[in-house]
């Protein structure tokens, strides 16, 4: 792993304000909503000026965008470590257990991610962005105990399950006619569909609704689990 002191200063010090900001957002979102988070309020967090904040994101959206970024890259290194060691359905089913305990931890930032995956699709799919993308120096800042973690690609979480479909394919765990495209969008309307229907539901444990409705698709896509 790359040393983050072989990088020039000037690179570290953006790293760590645009980290600073991402956690930020992250905190000031946990009792009013995004729209109601001022971009001061943020600015004072990470002790730099509104100015510095337009210049490392544009728009102020391209926060949540690389916030979700850098949740994505961390997901993807834990589902990577486990190799052929665990099969398709098993990954998959991991990736919803660790979104679980995320979106408890942070509640209403991810409320807030999806309403404005909901309001703008375009731009949160968009790959061209710059400001979005988690650049190497913020990957061994953010995750220095996660080894490989700079090779992880960018590219939203439906990568990650289109892996793991295709995969649950080639080792017979689902049917060979199964449309990995399609299968994923039923993944990705779990994914973003089940905490927006119980999030009034406090005492509704996520993980296990998640495991509940996956079994669902996975045997409507005429998969096998074992």
């Amino acid at each position: 792993m790359k040393e983050i002191t072989s990088f020039p200063l000037k690179e570290r010090k953006r790293a760590r304000i645009r980290l600073a900001l991402a956690e930020s957002v992250i905190k000031r979102t946990k009792d009013r909503s995004f729209g109601e988070t001022r971009v001061e309020t943020l600015c004072q967090d990470a002790e730099i000026s509104r100015a510095t904040f337009f210049r490392l994101f544009p728009k102020k959206i391209d926060l949540i965008f690389y916030v979700i970024n850098l949740w994505i890259i961390e997901i993807g290194w834990h589902l990577n470590q486990t190799g052929t060691a665990e099969s398709g359905f098993q990954k998959i089913s991991r990736f919803f257990q660790l979104s679980a305990d995320a979106y408890e931890k942070h509640q209403n930032f991810f409320i807030e991610a999806i309403g404005q995956r909901a309001l703008d699709p375009v731009e949160f799919n968009r790959q061209d962005n710059e400001s979005n993308r988690v650049g190497l120096i913020e990957r061994l800042i953010r995750f220095p105990d996660l080894d490989g973690i700079e090779s992880m690609p960018e590219g939203g979480f439906t990568i990650l399950l289109k892996e793991c479909i295709e995969s649950a394919i080639k080792d017979n765990k689902l049917p060979m006619s199964t449309d990995p495209e399609k299968a994923v969008l039923a993944l990705a309307c779990l994914f973003y569909g089940v905490p927006i229907m119980v999030s009034d539901r406090s005492s509704v444990h996520l993980a296990k609704m998640f495991s509940e409705q996956l079994e669902i698709i996975w045997e409507g896509l005429g998969g096998r689990t074992l």
